[in-house]
């Protein structure tokens, strides 16, 4: 997958800062200053190299993943967590629009995926798509859909259902376990886990370290770059590993 464009189902609303002199440095403050700072320098380079949306607001709009939430009753926006996963985001956006870009793996970074969470706790229905808190997941294992604690490792769960397992497990043969590690039998590179930042694809149905440039893959998973050029022919691609410049990401 092709991780540094994140796309997530929100909209934005517009961001009136404190006059210079005075910045408001409240907890939302400074959490809206680093949303600010990085849609300001994502969409200077979109606008730069694409032509993906029709006006400047346009991509600002898109783009802010996390203000909607604070006036949303149904979620909380954990503000450490989303500032940390926002910088990790800002920190790799290039400085041009032919620069390498690097991936980003986000579902590696624990604060990337606990930056905003459900205000429902444990026991409450969550039947009309009401969003459970941390630690939480929607069940339906007693045919009434309410927010039930993830599972742990060696506990029974679901493959089924999200999140069923606590953020660094995964739901495998029904089993909450770690990802696979290398040379463990695979079906897909969501299944493989991953080691100081560096993630492992399913290659030949087995865990493997990602590809470097030049070599072989069937799709992006497998490449370091997570950009494979290939073609596909009736399902069965071929291709190489390639580096991926920022303007080689516009179509996604």
């Amino acid at each position: 997958m092709r991780f540094f464009i994140v796309s997530l189902l929100f909209v934005s609303f517009s961001i009136l800062p404190a006059c210079e002199d005075d910045p408001d440095n409240s907890p939302e403050g400074v959490f809206r200053r680093h949303v600010s700072a990085y849609v300001d320098a994502y969409c200077d380079r979109v606008m730069e190299c694409c032509d993906t949306f029709d006006s400047r607001s346009e991509c600002e709009e898109y783009t802010d993943l996390w203000t909607p939430y604070l006036s949303d009753p149904w979620l909380v926006v954990d503000m450490e967590n989303s500032t940390a996963c926002i910088d990790l985001l800002t920190q790799h956006i290039p400085a041009s629009c032919e620069e390498v870009i690097t991936p980003v793996h986000l579902l590696q970074y624990q604060e990337c995926r606990l930056d905003t969470y459900g205000a429902f706790g444990e026991g409450d229905s969550c039947a009309n798509y009401e969003p459970c808190g941390p630690g939480l997941f929607c069940s339906d294992d007693t045919d009434t859909w309410l927010c039930t604690v993830q599972g742990q490792e060696g506990d029974p769960c679901n493959p089924n259902l999200a999140y069923a397992c606590a953020w660094d497990l995964l739901c495998l043969d029904e089993m909450c376990q770690p990802p696979l590690a290398v040379g463990e039998p695979c079906f897909s590179s969501e299944e493989c886990g991953w080691e100081q930042g560096e993630a492992y694809a399913c290659i030949d149905q087995v865990c493997a370290p990602q590809r470097a440039n030049g070599e072989a893959c069937a799709d992006d998973s497998q490449c370091l770059s997570d950009w494979c050029d290939a073609e596909c022919i009736d399902a069965v691609c071929e291709g190489t590993c390639v580096d991926a410049t920022f303007s080689m990401t516009c179509s996604l």
